[in-house]
């Protein structure tokens, strides 16, 4: 329970300043149009989302801090048990890496409007915003792909 709690606050603290933005923008085609490519984002191919991994070498994710930031996200720690649980886990891995994608798209693509109409302090909030809601939330997802495989490969599970 306190797990989802936190969730729901991290999704308010992460959407706050795109959303007063577009607030701000009064919706109108810009912010459909947006959100109709961001989420075509969430329909590419496995194989481009794997041409977007950091990296093979998982050193070069804990240098970034992603061993600290997995303490705080959910299901960060996860160990592998068994195999039912292990391709449950790899698949909500590939959902939260998609969802995290298409916001992180769309978060940009806002902060570059912000920009534009020459709010900039808004445009600045809402890249902080987008790097600690969707990018380290990416990089945790492409850590434990890469961990989890590696630990299936060792113990054959």
């Amino acid at each position: 329970m306190l797990n989802h709690i936190i969730n729901i606050a991290w999704t308010i603290f992460g959407f706050f300043p795109v959303c007063y933005f577009w607030f701000l923008q009064h919706i109108d085609w810009p912010f459909y149009l947006l959100l109709c490519f961001s989420l075509a984002t969430c329909f590419l191919p496995e194989r481009i989302y794997r041409n977007l991994d950091i990296s093979k070498d998982s050193r070069v994710y804990k240098r970034m801090g992603i061993k600290f930031v997995r303490r705080f996200a959910q299901d960060g720690n996860f160990q592998p048990g068994h195999g039912a649980g292990i391709k449950a886990y790899l698949k909500s891995i590939t959902v939260f890496e998609r969802y995290h994608f298409c916001c992180l798209v769309f978060f940009q693509a806002s902060s570059v409007l912000a920009c534009y109409h020459e709010q900039y302090i808004l445009s600045f909030f809402i890249f902080i915003s987008n790097i600690i809601y969707n990018v380290y939330p990416i990089l945790l997802q492409q850590y434990n792909r890469m961990r989890i495989t590696k630990l299936v490969k060792q113990h054959q599970l």
